[in-house]
């Protein structure tokens, strides 16, 4: 289901071994791989965006991550992820990544909106954390018990992602949610407005 091109037989056997975990995962939440998808590992994801730590390309199928040599360095003061393990951030990233070529597989290209693809996408990711990472995600990003639906959308993910993707745990993780969530969303029954309500 993974093909993996990285620089050392070890990252190799870690992204496979993420990707395992993460593909079990997507099927349990409605998002099966039907076909196979090539993870690269590189020391520059895309050119025209320094801090890109990873993409997913819809037109190859092909996902790519910074190197996690090179992690540490593109992960600013700034960034929502300061402060997480470089390996952990970089496991979570597999999972990230994947997640948004689960969803353009089994959609097939159906039109959603960016917060929608990002929902689940980071809902998979914080998934992959530990419990005390996912808590010190949700301290460092400033976020709150009471976020609500409400704050997810395109408008919030440009402007504060790290309230945007703690506000998806909050609602991903609430009881009685979780894949429930993934179904409504894919099946157009839950939808992520491009702009505030």
């Amino acid at each position: 289901m993974v093909a993996v091109v990285s620089d050392t037989p070890s990252l190799g056997d870690r992204i496979c071994s993420v990707a395992a975990q993460t593909i079990e995962r997507l099927a349990q939440c409605h998002l099966p791989l039907s076909t196979s998808v090539t993870i690269r590992v590189a020391t520059v994801v895309d050119p025209a965006q320094p801090h890109c730590l990873g993409i997913f390309d819809c037109q190859s199928g092909e996902i790519t991550l910074l190197h996690p040599d090179a992690l540490e360095a593109s992960v600013t003061d700034t960034s929502i992820f300061k402060g997480l393990p470089i390996p952990t951030l970089f496991d979570s990233l597999i999972a990230h990544e994947l997640t948004h070529a689960a969803v353009d597989q089994v959609t097939e290209g159906r039109q959603m909106t960016t917060a929608e693809h990002e929902y689940m996408a980071y809902a998979q990711q914080l998934e992959a954390l530990s419990d005390a990472d996912q808590v010190y995600f949700l301290e460092a990003n400033r976020s709150r018990s009471t976020l609500s639906r409400g704050v997810i959308n395109d408008t919030m993910l440009a402007m504060a992602p790290g309230v945007f993707a703690s506000a998806v745990w909050l609602d991903f993780s609430s009881p009685g949610n979780r894949c429930a969530t993934f179904r409504q969303i894919l099946d157009g029954d839950l939808r992520f407005k491009t702009e505030r309500p």
